[in-house]
Formats: structure tokens, C-alpha cells, sequence
């Protein structure tokens, strides 16, 4: 006895005819019958096959997931597997937005990018120390200089927005961080250099 497989056609109008009949579910009809129309629903909405075959797992592994009873109960077995289909996508969706998969930096692929003496005592130490120096030297400058300097680097307001909160010209601001940054330069090269 042969039996002889049927084409993606016949089993589509098969499955059609099925579900309006009410007949019951056939793991193999069915599978056959909707994996085109699924691979093609998600395709249109997906980067690349492989992801695809994926989402179609996904798909048959929840309608596998239904008991006998509500599976029977499905009468359109293609509004019901895109339905599914569109509801993994936008779990998809929403977990990677929330995880900013988008972002994420693979750590073997940038392992090049960290310094072995990034965490060296020494080093760190200097940059306190660096980091002091800057400090008493914002602390030495002139109050207007001071507040210009902060709102443009730190806070990132304009020239413009700066002037505003320090009722003065963008170009009187411009200046002033321009001196603030000289005063702040000659004091680290004097901390750099002790014949200073």
C-alpha cells in the first residue's frame, strides 16, 4: 500500500474545509497546512528567516500547549495561529525594549577596548589626585567664572541660556568660561610642574 503525500494546496483546502466542519484537530494537517501561512505572516514582520523559524516554534508550541477540548473549539485555525503569532511578536517587542537589547554591547567583542591598567593602584590614585587639583581650582576662581563654567560643562545650557540666569551677554559668558578654563589649565600645569 503507498501512500501518497499531498501538496501544500490540497492540504490547505483541506484544512479550510475542516474548520469550518468543526472536525477536529490533526497535529500533522494543521502543522502542514498553516506553517507557510505563518512563515509568511512573520516574515513580512521580521529581520531574517532564522528568527522566523524560530517564531513558528514558538507558535505551535503554545497551540501544542492547549488541551484537546479548547483546541477543538478553534474554528479558524488561521485567524487563531496569526493571532498567536502577532502576540509572541509583541512580547518580543516589549521584552527586548525592556531589557535595551538594541544596546547591548556583546563583552567579546569590545575585550580589546579595556585597559589592564585601568584598576592599577597607582593610577587610580593619581586621578584622585587629579581630580583634586581641579576641584581646588574651581574653588579659586571667580564666582561668575565658576557658575558660567558649571551651567556650560556640567549642566550643558547654552551660552545663551547662561547669560540669561547671569544677566549677561552670550559673548560676556563665552568669555568668561574662556577665562575660567586658562585659570584652570595654568593651575593644573603648576600642580604638573613643582619648579613652577
Amino acid at each position: 500500500m503507498t501512500t501518497k503525500k499531498k501538496d501544500t494546496g490540497a492540504l490547505l483546502h483541506e484544512e479550510r474545509d475542516t474548520a469550518a466542519t468543526g472536525t477536529p484537530w490533526r497535529d500533522e494537517v494543521t502543522f502542514e497546512a498553516n506553517s507557510l501561512l505563518l512563515r509568511r505572516y512573520l516574515s513580512k514582520r521580521l529581520k531574517n528567516d532564522h528568527e522566523c523559524d524560530d517564531y513558528i516554534q514558538e507558535v505551535w508550541a503554545r497551540v501544542l500547549a492547549l488541551d484537546a477540548e479548547k483546541r477543538s473549539q478553534i474554528r479558524d485555525w488561521r485567524g487563531f495561529l496569526t493571532r498567536v503569532a502577532s502576540n509572541i511578536l509583541i512580547d518580543s517587542f516589549r521584552r527586548k525594549n525592556a531589557r535595551n537589547s538594541d544596546r547591548h554591547v556583546g563583552l567579546d567583542d569590545h575585550l580589546y577596548l579595556i585597559d589592564d591598567n585601568a584598576f592599577d593602584p597607582e593610577r587610580i590614585a593619581l586621578s584622585r589626585a587629579r581630580v583634586a587639583d581641579v576641584e581646588g581650582s574651581l574653588a579659586r576662581l571667580d564666582t561668575r567664572e565658576s557658575e558660567a563654567l558649571v551651567q556650560a560643562r556640567v549642566h550643558g545650557l547654552s551660552h545663551a541660556d547662561i547669560g540669561k540666569k547671569l544677566g549677561l551677554t552670550s559673548k560676556q559668558v563665552s568669555h568668561l568660561i574662556e577665562r575660567a578654563l586658562v585659570k584652570i589649565s595654568r593651575d593644573l600645569a603648576r600642580s604638573d610642574d613643582p619648579s613652577w
